[in-house]
């Protein structure tokens, strides 16, 4: 007999697909409960074949994704990955635990990268080579989410910032830096680029400091 999908089981394996996969943590803290109940729930829907987990980094807990049959049952509009890069695995789970301090903070909508790049190719939109690690859609405004763990030359600073004054669907652009070192080199940045508004990441997960919106 085959398990019976709830409203929860289908909005998490949506919800899931947008980012291409998560971990157990994140889904624990999406469903507010511990990560053993989490995991006794996803469990099933593994052994229905709606979903898989792989071990990224040694060490690490597993990442879990939809397969085709997870992505037909729920009608997501985006493909299942093909695959998990280690080298951008970390990276990619803090957009995820970012996202989600986003919304529970300050609400809106979070549209990750694999949504936007879908709907630039649908839309024919050019965004060159540089796409946000997301976005955050408030009051009716749009910020571009960048999660930047490691340090880039200037000059392919100056590139990424100059896509961005074509984008000016932005109201600013959020860089959510993973040490002090990485924000002090964009902060030689913000007064040639009005739009770029800097926090380290870490201190907005340890709840040191938060995150005002502005205008």
């Amino acid at each position: 007999m085959s398990l019976r999908l709830t409203n929860r089981d289908k909005e998490t394996m949506r919800w899931l697909n947008t980012f291409g996969f998560v971990d157990m943590k994140c889904i624990a803290k999406q469903w507010g409960v511990k990560e053993v109940t989490a995991y006794n729930r996803i469990k099933k829907l593994e052994d229905e074949g709606y979903i898989k987990h792989k071990t990224v980094l040694a060490g690490d807990k597993p990442a879990y994704y939809l397969t085709k049959e997870g992505v037909a049952v729920v009608s997501s509009e985006l493909p299942p990955i093909k695959s998990i890069q280690p080298l951008t695995y970390k990276h990619d789970l803090n957009i995820i635990r970012l996202s989600q301090y986003l919304l529970k903070t300050h609400g809106g909508l979070f549209v990750t990268e694999r949504q936007v790049r879908a709907r630039a190719g649908k839309n024919g939109l050019n965004y060159g080579d540089r796409y946000p690690d997301g976005e955050l859609r408030l009051h009716g405004k749009c910020y571009a989410i960048e999660v930047e763990l490691c340090k880039k030359s200037n000059q392919r600073r100056e590139k990424i910032f100059k896509s961005y004054l074509k984008k000016i669907e932005y109201t600013h652009v959020w860089y959510f830096c993973g040490s002090a070192e990485v924000k002090r080199q964009l902060e030689k940045f913000t007064k040639n680029y009005a739009f770029l508004k800097l926090f380290e990441l870490d201190a907005i997960f340890n709840h040191q400091a938060s995150l005002c919106i502005a205008s």
